[in-house]
């Protein structure tokens, strides 16, 4: 014997669809390259020595770019 089938529940295509997955873009990183600040060694021609061996000048520090070798 079969009895009467009952549903929970309203129809399938009463369900509207399931939303759309979100998707999130982000944009790449902005890279901005710093310019180096240019070093300078310091030179006191009355002590003939550069900062910091000759830690006082009784002259001005003339500012000398550094040589490479």
């Amino acid at each position: 014997m079969v009895g009467p089938a009952f549903w929970w529940g309203a129809p399938w295509w009463y369900y509207p669809p399931p939303p759309a997955p979100q998707v999130i873009v982000q944009p790449a990183p902005v890279i901005v390259e710093q310019p180096q600040a240019e070093s300078y060694w310091y030179y006191c021609p009355s002590a003939k020595a550069y900062y910091p061996t000759a830690p006082s000048c009784s002259e001005a520090w003339i500012k000398v770019p550094p040589r490479s070798e």
